[in-house]
């Protein structure tokens, strides 16, 4: 058994597991050369949530890794992370989000924006040359607790409004151009009408909940998204949230606007960081109470209220865990 010097350098055990079904991965190019680059690394490819587990106990235990790539995208993150969540071992290790998803919030907060192959190649000549790695960003997790589930982990929450919009927003394709479409026939709905504006204008909200954040009160809200993550919508867009590094919580963005025409003129504005009116910025939220469905990193949960109410309670607080995030440009 070989044992480390005094003082010696420990170099990262890097791992990969990848999702061939995220976006950017299902291209037989992506994984081609992405597989080139993972030669001699401990690998596992999952198909679903329910693999992530034993391709962790794989990767963890058995190959004693402690830094993991994730050639995904941000869904195939929030799964990931819910899982180590869920192992008794302990420390978590240090991720590296690969650009594999459509939207990669996760991997541009740490710097990442090329292909998984590009970045994973840029990972591993820092350890053959037996360096360390990029200094690794901490970024807190927020937990949603809901009267009818467990609790589950991720970076970026939204609201019921959010939800409805996500759920919309995947009519139209994926992606940036799936995106653009919703977002042009959503304005035409608003301003000349549509079967589409008739028929699901009324999921933009408000739903008639009221929203605590922290110690203030709004009575009626139509969105909040709350994020520990930078948050933007385009690779070079201005961030609509961009979060320090070493912060503690999360920002938290209310939307107070309630006319939907109006909500809908707003979207370029709610898409940067400048002010919009009818919408307040806490910026170092704690915890959030509010009602209805809701999407966290881009995962769309559905849920049951208890005792005949039309929606059930959620609750957003912030984890005692932070993970060690790494990014190659």
């Amino acid at each position: 058994m070989t044992t480390r010097r005094p003082g010696a350098k420990r170099l990262p055990r890097l791992a990969l597991l990848t999702n061939p079904n995220a976006r950017r991965m299902r291209r037989p190019w992506v994984r081609a050369a992405l597989t080139a680059q993972a030669q001699g690394l401990p690998a596992v490819t999952t198909t679903c949530a329910a693999d992530v587990p034993g391709a962790l106990s794989t990767l963890l235990d058995e190959a004693g890794a402690d830094t993991l790539a994730i050639a995904g995208g941000d869904g195939t993150l929030h799964h990931v992370v819910n899982a180590l969540l869920r192992r008794p071992q302990r420390p978590l290790p240090t991720l590296v989000p690969l650009c594999g998803g459509t939207l990669n919030i996760v991997a541009r907060t740490v710097g990442s924006r090329h292909d998984p192959a590009r970045t994973l190649s840029r990972l591993r000549t820092f350890v053959r040359a037996k360096a360390a790695l990029p200094p690794p960003r901490t970024v807190p997790l927020l937990a949603v607790e809901t009267e009818d589930r467990a609790p589950v982990a991720g970076f970026v929450f939204g609201s019921e409004t959010l939800y409805h919009a996500i759920e919309l927003y995947g009519r139209f394709g994926s992606g940036y151009v799936g995106l653009a479409r919703f977002l042009t026939e959503l304005a035409r709905g608003a301003a000349i009408g549509s079967a589409l504006w008739e028929r699901e204008g009324w999921k933009l909200g408000p739903h008639g909940t009221a929203l605590r954040v922290d110690g203030h009160t709004y009575p009626t809200y139509t969105a909040v998204v709350a994020s520990t993550v930078d948050l933007s919508l385009a690779v070079w867009a201005i961030r609509a949230i961009r979060r320090a590094p070493g912060a503690t919580g999360c920002h938290a963005k209310v939307v107070l606007e309630q006319d939907p025409r109006a909500l809908v003129a707003q979207v370029p504005g709610l898409m940067s960081e400048r002010s919009v009116p009818g919408v307040r910025d806490h910026l170092e939220a704690r915890a959030l109470d509010l009602e209805g469905p809701f999407t966290l990193d881009g995962e769309l949960f559905a849920t049951r209220p208890a005792g005949g109410r039309p929606r059930a309670r959620l609750r957003v607080t912030i984890l005692p865990e932070v993970l060690r995030l790494v990014g190659a440009r």
